[in-house]
């Protein structure tokens, strides 16, 4: 490889380095990594060292768990490249403001800053003041209460080139404008002081090809008087993360947003009793707009929908790839609300019965929370299609209730795409689930799915032995359609 042009050994070499973009600075030994990973390469050879040597843009990170001397040969070998500025407190070797006053000189050459770590008091004389290339704000820290509110302006209100933007606790004391034409918006934890939810949608209208937005544990304040709804299409945003925000403020963010290609959504309202909210508006009016997105989710995707949380996001784009995991899981452990079940009945259902169903799986986990004695709720509960397995264990749940109700009469069963029922809690009988078993599948022209029972196998440590009597297990057996299943098996030692 020495003898090949240095026009193809530089740009192999550098795809050989660890990546240090904004998204890999938050893991601790990323900076470190980077720099050994570089060293390490420059002693493969001599005509290597040379190449390296002669490339700014790889010398063009300064971090504060670099000793200061070799921060300084970084920015002589940087040159003029844009440089990527790290900073993290607990890891940092050296103290804010010596690490500023090295880098400061260079900030016409910042694209990235990306500071970590207590008080951020020491940082923000030098934010206040404009870096013409800066791309990436990453601030996570608190500011002191005693800090001047009014003397703060990110960047001299200069921040029309900026793209990545990622604030915890710091928000409230900048003077802001109005962030554009992002690719990346994040704000963490700020209750000390309300945020314009006015001046965040402004942000969105400002930025069409946003990509990431993240908004969480916020004190967001919405107007008492709003004008006419204007919908914000966001065709490249596919992350929506809303964490522990009131809901209404969720209402007046998610009716304002269209984003058609949002493939991992995550909404946890900030609600301490369920109740405090109406889920029909959120599901029915909010989330209007995300329904073609939900229908659109492919066989790698999942969907949770609970009480007060609905996540949805495709599998293939986490890394490392999970286990299987079921397409729709359906948490109605606590309080099942009929707008939740109602939304699942009509914009999830049609989907799975159209699309492969007998290989999505949607799994509806109940507990003793579970109503299982609300008609009106059991009603509309049995009707979905989507849900292919069911699952109890929960200690006190009423399985005795639930095996009646999959045993009922009826021109269609109950839950009539269900594959798998676990039983993994007591309260139940083997001559019950025979009786369920012997109902469901007494009239042949409901035509339901094969049925797997998963029953906990019995511990013989503790001189226990199976809940099934020999001829039970047998008259299940011999019903067609029907298989025991005895997971989780004792450990024999």
């Amino acid at each position: 490889m020495d003898y090949l042009p240095v026009e193809i050994i530089a740009p192999v070499l550098h795809l050989a380095l660890p990546p240090i973009g904004p998204k890999h600075l938050a893991s601790p030994n990323a900076c470190a990594d980077y720099m050994r990973a570089l060293h390490e390469l420059r002693l493969v050879s001599w005509t290597w060292r040379a190449v390296l040597d002669a490339i700014p843009e790889l010398w063009a990170l300064v971090s504060s768990s670099f000793s200061a001397d070799r921060i300084i040969k970084n920015l002589q070998k940087s040159r003029n490249s844009q440089l990527t500025i790290h900073y993290r407190g607990s890891s940092s070797r050296l103290g804010k403001i010596h690490f500023m006053q090295l880098v400061e000189p260079h900030r016409h050459r910042w694209r990235v800053v990306w500071l970590d770590g207590g008080s951020l008091e020491d940082f923000l004389h030098q934010l206040s003041h404009p870096a013409p290339l800066l791309e990436t704000i990453y601030l996570h820290g608190y500011v002191p209460t005693t800090y001047d509110l009014e003397s703060f302006s990110l960047l001299g209100h200069q921040v029309s080139n900026i793209r990545y933007v990622d604030l915890m606790q710091v928000l409230p004391y900048l003077d802001l404008s109005p962030f554009q034409d992002l690719r990346t918006f994040k704000l963490w934890y700020i209750w000390t002081h309300p945020i314009s939810a006015e001046w965040l949608v402004e942000v969105l209208q400002r930025s069409p090809c946003l990509e990431e937005l993240c908004l969480l544990d916020l004190n967001l304040q919405v107007p008492t008087v709003t004008a006419p709804i204007v919908t914000i299409t966001l065709d490249y945003l596919t992350l929506f993360n809303i964490k522990d925000i009131e809901s209404n403020t969720v209402d007046y963010i998610l009716r304002r947003t269209n984003a058609p290609n949002c493939v991992q959504f995550r909404l946890t309202i900030d609600d301490e009793q369920p109740t405090n909210y109406d889920p029909s508006l959120l599901l029915d009016s909010a989330l209007s707009s995300f329904e073609p997105v939900v229908q659109k989710l492919g066989r790698n995707a999942h969907l949770i929908i609970g009480v007060n949380h609905i996540f949805w996001y495709n599998t293939s784009l986490l890394e490392p790839m999970p286990l299987p995991i079921p397409f729709l899981l359906l948490e109605i452990e606590d309080i099942p609300l009929p707008p939740m079940i109602r939304w699942v009945e009509r914009v999830v259902d049609p989907t799975n019965s159209d699309e492969h169903p007998d290989e999505r799986v949607g799994t509806l986990y109940i507990g003793q929370g579970t109503p299982l004695g609300d008609a009106e709720i059991v009603s509309q509960l049995i009707r979905l299609k989507s849900v292919t397995q069911i699952w109890v264990k929960e200690t006190g749940t009423d399985v005795r209730r639930l095996l009646q109700i999959l045993g009922a009469d009826g021109r269609e069963p109950a839950f009539p795409r269900l594959r798998k029922l676990g039983l993994q809690a007591d309260g139940w009988n083997a001559h019950e689930l025979l009786e369920m078993v012997s109902a469901r599948f007494s009239e042949p022209a409901r035509r339901c799915p094969h049925l797997v029972v998963s029953v906990r196998a019995p511990d013989y440590r503790d001189g226990g032995g199976s809940a099934f009597a020999p001829d039970t297990l047998s008259a299940i057996h011999a019903i067609v359609g029907v298989t025991v299943l005895f997971e989780n098996p004792a450990d024999p030692k």
